[in-house]
Formats: structure tokens, C-alpha cells, sequence
């Protein structure tokens, strides 16, 4: 970036001229021009004359150039891309350069006035640096705080805690609940794997088995949280939760779902 000034130097140019007149005019009215030679008493030998020299200031002009460094900031920006407690240079910061050029003007030797003729600005790089947020669990308590979507159904999770998850993608479904031993359920899941709370049955047509999974109650009044689903049973858009009692499984009934399809 560059700047151009103008400066009317015709003004200050007269002002000097009127300074140098009345010092002239002072010196002339102090007598010292009639005392240029000393005549010698009569009583006394005959010396050349003795002259006194009167040293008018002058002005002088100068160009003088500056340059200044122009810190650079480090902005910090989370990433969801990157685990916790791990961080990145996305780009890195370099300073930046201001030049000027001058013209100085002296009066006697002292400098009087400076005029900015030209200033030319490289400006700074800022240095990025990403810190992780991404987390693979929250706990139980911890609660979303925002939702960030992505047109082909994508995005992240952000929690209170600050950690983050990403998505692949959302299922609306209805949620029941489920516990080994009634209604026909057996403690052995369609996976091989023991029934337990965060194992959940699914249509493996609509989420496939072995999906991590992030579960919440539309009303707000169940976060399941954490699960994988592991068990089959149900049809549909609809998930089975496993509870280990059976009296949290009649509370629960049955309720609107989200589920985000967590990534690996």
C-alpha cells in the first residue's frame, strides 16, 4: 500500500524568507554595522582594523527513508479434525514492512520539520494455528450445545465440554426400550456380544450393525448417549435401547429420537 502527499512548500518557503529579513533588520539596528572598524587612541600605536562577521543561518533539505517492522498475530481456531490435546501450524505468521520517505528540513543545523513524501505498506501475515477438539466419548452428564450440518447430511457434534464429534449422518426415528430376559430378549446380542446398557438394536437395513452411535430423546428428557449398535429386532426407523432394569424401561415407553451416525 502506498501513499503520496502533497505539500505546499511555497508558504514555508516565505516564512523562512521573512525569519531571515527581520534577523537582518536586527542586526542592522543593533549598531553592530558601525562598529565593523576600531579606530586606536592618538596616545596609542596604530593596529589594523578589527572586522566582526555576522553569520547569517541558512536552511537546509534532506531525504531520509524509515522502516518499521509491523508485528504479525497467532489466531487459534479449533479443529474437529484433530484429537485433543494435539494442534497444527495451518498457516504460518511473517511480519510486515513499513517504509517512509521524508524530506527533512534543518534551520541552523536543527531539524525544523519533517514532510512525509511517500509510505509504502507490506502488510503482516497472521500465523493460524489449529488445536484439536475431536473426542471418541463424553460423559454421560455432558450435553450438545450446537449442531453444525453439512448439505449431504454430515457435520459435527459440539458439547458444553467443548469436545466434538463428527457425523456422518441423522436418523429421525422412534426409540423403546428393551432389557434381557422379558419380552423375549436374550442376554447374547445379534453381534455375539452380551447384552449391556450402550448395545442397541437396530434394522440393519436402515443403520448397519457395528455403527457408533450418539442418541438423544427429542423432548430433551433422555440423552442414551454413547451406543453401538450390536442387536436386531426392531423395523424400520426405530431403535431398540437396552436399560439393565426393567421397571427404566417402562418409564422410558417410547419416544422421538435422534440418532447421529457417528464417524470413526
Amino acid at each position: 500500500m502506498r501513499k503520496n502527499y502533497h505539500q505546499n512548500r511555497k508558504s514555508f518557503c516565505l516564512l523562512l524568507a521573512a525569519a531571515a529579513l527581520l534577523t537582518a533588520s536586527a542586526w542592522l539596528s543593533s549598531g553592530k554595522a558601525n562598529a565593523l572598524f576600531t579606530i586606536a587612541d592618538s596616545s596609542e600605536t596604530s593596529t589594523a582594523p578589527v572586522v566582526e562577521t555576522e553569520i547569517i543561518p541558512t536552511v537546509s533539505y534532506s531525504c531520509q527513508q524509515t522502516t518499521e517492522d509491523i508485528p504479525y498475530e497467532t489466531i487459534r481456531i479449533a479443529s474437529p479434525d484433530l484429537p485433543v490435546g494435539e494442534e497444527r501450524v495451518a498457516q504460518i505468521g511473517s511480519k510486515g514492512l513499513r517504509i517512509c520517505d521524508y524530506e527533512v528540513i534543518c534551520y541552523a543545523g536543527t531539524e525544523i520539520d519533517r514532510l512525509l513524501l511517500t509510505e509504502t505498506v507490506e502488510p503482516a501475515v497472521d500465523e493460524i494455528i489449529e488445536y484439536g477438539t475431536a473426542v471418541s466419548t463424553v460423559d454421560a452428564e455432558d450435553r450438545i450445545t450446537e449442531v453444525q450440518k453439512n448439505e449431504d447430511g454430515s457435520g459435527v457434534l459440539t458439547f458444553a465440554s467443548g469436545g466434538t464429534m463428527r457425523f456422518s449422518a441423522v436418523k429421525d426415528v422412534t426409540a423403546t426400550a428393551y432389557t434381557a430376559g422379558r419380552g423375549g430378549a436374550g442376554y447374547i446380542t445379534a453381534s455375539g456380544t452380551p447384552a449391556r446398557a450402550g448395545a442397541v438394536a437396530v434394522d440393519r437395513r436402515v443403520i448397519p450393525l457395528g455403527s457408533k452411535l450418539y442418541i438423544v430423546t427429542n423432548d430433551g428428557k433422555y440423552v442414551y448417549g454413547i451406543a453401538v449398535a450390536e442387536d436386531t429386532g426392531v423395523i424400520g426407523n426405530r431403535v431398540d435401547l437396552y436399560y439393565d432394569d426393567y421397571d427404566q424401561c417402562i418409564i422410558f415407553g417410547r419416544r422421538a429420537a435422534t440418532i447421529y451416525i457417528l464417524e470413526d
